[in-house]
């Protein structure tokens, strides 16, 4: 009857954790464009400073604004000045600052 219950334990622990482990690895900011990009060593180890015409796409979220911070290594960006989030064809937002968790 302990093996059983083991073997259950097991896969149940699978079956909840591993979907989980997958998609935190598909989910990173990858595409974007921008008409300058500059990296300080003060702002973070990972983190790039977008400037001017910032286009980002997320899944499907397309975010655009004026510019932007970019953490790649914790998948947060920050957008600066006319943010304007479009989700889907359902839902449009405008704003001055933006703060995005990947």
């Amino acid at each position: 009857m302990n093996y059983w219950f083991n073997v259950k334990s097991i896969i149940l622990i699978i079956t909840l954790v591993f979907p989980l482990l997958s998609h935190a690895q598909e989910a990173r900011i990858v595409n974007f464009e921008t008409d300058f990009t500059d990296f300080d060593q003060k702002l973070g180890k990972n983190v790039f400073r977008l400037i001017g015409n910032v286009r980002m796409w997320h899944e499907d979220i397309f975010l655009t604004c004026d510019s932007a911070y970019l953490d790649q290594e914790t998948n947060q960006f920050k957008g600066f000045s006319r943010v304007h989030i479009i989700k889907s064809d359902t839902l449009e937002l405008y704003g001055k600052r933006l703060d995005y968790n990947g």
